[in-house]
Parts: structure tokens; sequence; C-alpha cells
């Protein structure tokens, strides 16, 4: 978060303040969404893993 220019402008903290508050919760929100997204990239890694060792073992017999 940038600094106002004059750090004694209460006016400027206050914004500041009420902009934070309203950005939270669609920060919070985004948040979640990037965890959603890596926790499936995580899975299908995974999975594509899971598929590799199989095929591997499959043509070892």
């Amino acid at each position: 978060m940038r600094e106002p220019a004059d750090r004694s402008d209460p006016f400027a903290w206050d914004v500041i303040a009420q902009v934070s508050e309203l950005l939270a919760p669609h920060v919070e929100d985004a948040a979640e969404g990037v965890r959603a997204a890596f926790e499936l990239v995580e899975d299908a890694l995974a999975d594509r893993a899971h598929d590799t060792e199989l095929g591997i073992a499959e043509a070892r017999t």
C-alpha cells in the first residue's frame, strides 16, 4: 500500500482505509480462487504421474 504524500493527512488515510475495506472481500475471493486452481493443477499432475507409472508398469509386463 502506498502512503499518501502527506502522512499527516487524515482524509487520505480515511480514503485508504475505506478502499482497503471495500477491496478486502474481493481479494480474499480471488485468493481462494487461486488456491482452488492450484489444487486442480496438483490433482491433474498427480493423476498424470499415476497414469504414467501405470503405463510404465504395463510396458514392463
